[in-house]
Formats: C-alpha cells, structure tokens, sequence
C-alpha cells in the first residue's frame, strides 16, 4: 500500500481557506492588535530583502504579539471569521476514501489550522506550519516553520522519502514474515509426512 502510496500536500491561505478575504491570517493578527497591514508588510519585506532571518522575523512578530497582548482567543476569534472553500470537507473526505495521504505544509499558524479544520484536521498525517505557544492563555512563543516558502518543495520531498523508507521497511518485514510462515509450514509438512 505505501509503494503506491499517493499523496496530496495543500497550502492553506487561498487554497483550503477562501481566497474571498482581503488579508492573510498573519495579517488579520496584526490588525486585530491594532497594528496595520503596512507593520506586517514592513517584516515580511526585510525577510524577503534577506535583511532578516526567518527566525529574526518570528521573535520580532513574537514581540510585538506578546507587547500587544495576544491570546487564544484572539486567534479563535479570527479563525472564526475564515471560511473553508466550497467542497472542501467532500474533497477531503472523497481523498481519504481513497487511501491518499494528505499534509498540509504552510506559511500560516498551525494553530488556525486546527481551528478552523476542526475534526477534519484528523484527515491529514501532519500540518507543518509556524507554531504559536501559550501560557494561561497569553502567547509565550512562536516557533517558525523551517519550509515557509521555498521550503516547502524541502517537505515534500522529505514526505515522498519517507514514505519510500517505510515502504522498503514494509516490504522487508512483509518478506521475513513470509519467509517464517514458509518455514514453519515446510516443518509442518516435514512433521505431516513422518506418519
């Protein structure tokens, strides 16, 4: 079954979620805490200008959430407000029907993933997607994913391998396995014709 394993990977902002909004999820944080689209904008320029790392980016973004005081409801809040696209739980749905392996891999938070897919997050086999950490409620800690943008070819060729991997474990242990069952008949046959 994982030799011919089939998988789908989906992007999350416009792909599962309606392209319908105006704002990304990052961007809907942000002004939700009263910052504007240009202060998210601004970071994600200077990352995109190589001026800061990825990491650099999230503590500064981790800063400025946790000095503006966001929380989880906050994030249920917003998650709220987004809306799957039409079909989406029939396409899912119909996809595991027929046995393909589905991830997400985003430049989003995993945690509005989760939210907002609600039971259906339990379709996927992993969500790789930035981090957001609370304590009593209150953000404590972002931690960026490591296939934001072109990662993300990075994670795809990471499932594919381990899905090989697993399938050559598979074979190999269905081999073994295949081979005692063929010994232990061979003793029996061995035992049947002493009589």
């Amino acid at each position: 079954k994982l030799k011919n394993a089939k998988i789908v990977v989906f992007d999350f902002d416009g792909t599962l979620v309606s392209p319908n909004f105006s704002k990304t999820t990052w961007e809907r944080i942000w002004t939700e805490l009263g910052y504007s689209v240009n202060d998210c904008d601004y970071y994600h320029r200077q990352f995109s200008n190589k001026q800061i790392t990825h990491e650099q980016w999230c503590k500064i973004t981790e800063d400025k959430f946790r000095e503006a005081g966001l929380t989880k409801d906050i994030m249920k809040k917003i998650a709220s407000e987004m809306v799957l696209i039409d079909g989406c739980k029939e396409t899912l749905m119909e996809l595991k029907s027929r046995d393909v392996l589905l991830y997400i891999v985003s430049g989003s938070i995993r945690e509005i993933i989760k939210e907002v897919l609600g039971d259906m997050v339990n379709l996927f086999e992993d969500i790789s997607a930035n981090k957001f950490y609370f304590q009593k409620g209150k953000l404590s800690r972002i931690v960026g994913t490591e296939y934001d943008f072109e990662g993300k070819a990075e994670y795809i060729k990471q499932i594919v391998n381990e899905i090989s991997e697993k399938s050559q474990l598979v074979e190999k242990t269905l081999d073994e396995t295949d081979d005692i069952i063929t010994e232990q008949n061979m003793s029996i046959q061995d035992t049947k014709n002493l009589f």
